[in-house]
């Protein structure tokens, strides 16, 4: 799910990845300023430009990172329709539904 850049937050995902072994470097979600308004604050104030670790989606990125990575699947592009990553979850989400691929709207 997406987050709101909190320390807590962010903290979590640079966990995720460094138990697979990656840094915040191989996220694909670009960089935006934090969601939630004191953590936003601090950074300013502190004169720290946010990381792709404060995207609201980053928790999500490093997930498919874990699942490409544990795949053996490519790190680069996991955020393509066309990467194995992306095919597995939209296999998944067409399971999970019941709905035939073709139905489903990309």
């Amino acid at each position: 799910a997406s987050h709101s850049g909190t320390v807590e937050h962010t903290q979590t995902v640079a966990g995720i990845l460094q138990k697979i072994g990656l840094d915040e470097g191989y996220l694909s979600c670009g960089t935006h300023e934090p969601f939630d308004r004191q953590t936003a604050l601090w950074l300013k104030q502190e004169g720290i430009e946010p990381s792709p670790l404060y995207n609201n989606c980053s928790g999500k990125h490093a997930g498919m990172l874990a699942l490409a990575k544990a795949s053996g699947y490519p790190l680069s592009g996991y955020e393509k329709i066309d990467h194995p990553v992306q095919q597995e979850i939209f296999k998944f989400i067409a399971d999970f539904t019941a709905v035939s691929p073709e139905k489903i709207k990309i």
